[in-house]
């Protein structure tokens, strides 16, 4: 039981961490300078969405176990 929390826990780290580096690109001064600005933004998006549906699967693993 404890090692499903941990690994929601972990998930929700991870998004957390996912959304803050999301939102700090977006709000960059130069974003405009960047040449690979849209596809590193892109990537970040799907970095964050791969850590939501990681940290729902681990929640509701950990739901239907307690």
């Amino acid at each position: 039981m404890t090692k499903l929390r941990d690994n929601y826990e972990k998930a929700q780290q991870k998004l957390e961490t996912a959304d803050a580096n999301l939102k700090k690109f977006q709000t960059q001064s130069d974003r405009l300078t960047l040449a690979n600005f849209d596809e590193r933004l892109r990537e970040l998006e799907d970095i964050r969405c791969e850590y939501e549906q990681s940290r729902t699967l681990s929640r509701d693993i950990y739901a239907t176990e307690t």
